[in-house]
């Protein structure tokens, strides 16, 4: 299943986009005024490639390296990991999904306290598939799921997974009061080396205030 397009890549988190309005910087008072539009594969983009440049070197199959990572020993909001620390060989294909390629801005506040500074630079979204297995039997699935591809020829993007896809996997926060929010997975590029990482993420409310939290789970780094 597709996610919406516009990845906020810098919370962590996703939003839906608009549609041929100009997309707002969810501050009242402020806009991004790039609309957003529809690019062709091969076409030249406002980031000085095109998306064909980026992606072409990273389609297919890749070696990577895997690696369960140790909880045992987190000070802040440790966990109970059912999988032991260790590293396992792994294969990851990465597809160009089907739909459209879209561009516009991301909108994320600037200084990532929620003040505006200006609207982010301009990305170009696109659905890919990626078909990833570790050789240790945990994960052997295949997801489908939007990246953004950015100024300096830089991919980014992430997908909230079902666990249940992990052979094995099992996960809790040791304090219960921490909300989970669940098993993201993230993919990144540069200079033609796909990387990423599984983590688990939870939020906790105190009065006003909201705190949120991570633990990387696993990771990958392909050849």
């Amino acid at each position: 299943m597709r996610l919406p397009l516009c990845l906020l890549l810098g919370s962590l988190t996703l939003t839906a986009c608009g549609s041929d309005d100009p997309s707002p910087s969810q501050e009242a008072g402020r806009e991004c005024n790039h609309p957003e539009g529809q690019i062709e594969y091969s076409a030249e983009s406002e980031l000085g490639y095109s998306p064909e440049a980026l992606l072409d070197p990273l389609l297919g199959d890749h070696t990577c390296v895997w690696n369960w990572n140790d909880l045992s020993g987190r000070d802040i909001s440790p966990a109970n990991f059912s999988l032991p620390p260790g590293e396992a060989s792994s294969t990851l294909r990465f597809e160009l999904g089907a739909g459209p390629l879209l561009y516009g801005v991301d909108t994320r506040p600037g200084d990532g306290n929620g003040a505006f500074s200006g609207c982010a630079s301009t990305a170009i979204f696109a659905p890919v598939k990626l078909e990833l297995s570790t050789a240790d039997g945990v994960l052997d699935d295949d997801f489908e799921f939007d990246v953004g591809l950015y100024l300096g020829k830089q991919l980014e993007g992430e997908t909230r997974i079902d666990p249940n896809q992990l052979e094995g996997y099992a996960f809790s926060w040791v304090d219960s009061t921490w909300q989970d929010r669940g098993l993201f997975l993230s993919i990144r590029a540069e200079n033609k080396r796909l990387a990423g990482e599984l983590s688990q993420r939870a939020d906790f409310q105190s009065g006003s205030l909201m705190t949120s939290t991570g633990a990387v789970t696993g990771s990958f780094t392909c050849d």
